[in-house]
């Protein structure tokens, strides 16, 4: 067994970690901002691709 395990349940938490985190962003902008969520949920979209990027490509050693 080794140390660095690369499964594919952690993979799925973090996407569904960067979704709800995400949805959260859109609502709290969108609250903030008059009902502007549209415009929030372009900040929501690139917390989630940035998010991605970092499970994906910064996650692994």
């Amino acid at each position: 067994m080794s140390e660095h395990s690369d499964n594919k349940q952690a993979s799925v938490g973090a996407i569904v970690m960067l979704l709800i985190l995400a949805g959260l962003v859109t609502w709290g902008i969108g609250l903030m901002n008059n009902g502007a969520y549209t415009a929030a949920a372009g900040a929501a979209l690139l917390l989630f691709l940035f998010g991605l990027y970092a499970v994906f490509a910064l996650g692994k050693d």
